[in-house]
């Protein structure tokens, strides 16, 4: 059975659907598509389908390219953590500080 809760199951499930499915797609011709569904969320942004064909899409690029996404998920988590981040209320978006190296010099 699978656990659609376990990003590492659902990234095999997948794969395995569109090796299946699209057997010669590519890692570009998948962003590609992904860069489409991002508008259609865009467009529709309460849409679940619409955010799980971007998720399944970022999914698939990922085991084209090798990446491990939850690792990748981990590491990335623990660098967002030891940040300094700052929201912006205008325009709605956050970012993170970016360090002053050459403060020290």
């Amino acid at each position: 059975m699978t656990d659609w809760n376990s990003i590492r199951d659902a990234q095999a499930q997948i794969t395995a659907w569109a090796d299946w499915q699209f057997p010669g797609r590519t890692p570009v011709g998948t962003l590609l598509k992904l860069y489409g569904e991002l508008g259609e969320v865009a467009a529709s942004p309460a849409s679940p389908h619409e955010v799980a064909d971007v998720f399944i899409l970022l999914i698939d690029y990922c085991s084209l390219q090798g990446i491990d996404l939850p690792q990748a998920l981990k590491e990335k988590m623990a660098i967002n953590r030891g940040r300094r981040w700052r929201f912006n209320s205008t325009t709605g978006l956050a970012q993170h500080i970016e360090e002053d190296t050459d403060a020290e010099s």
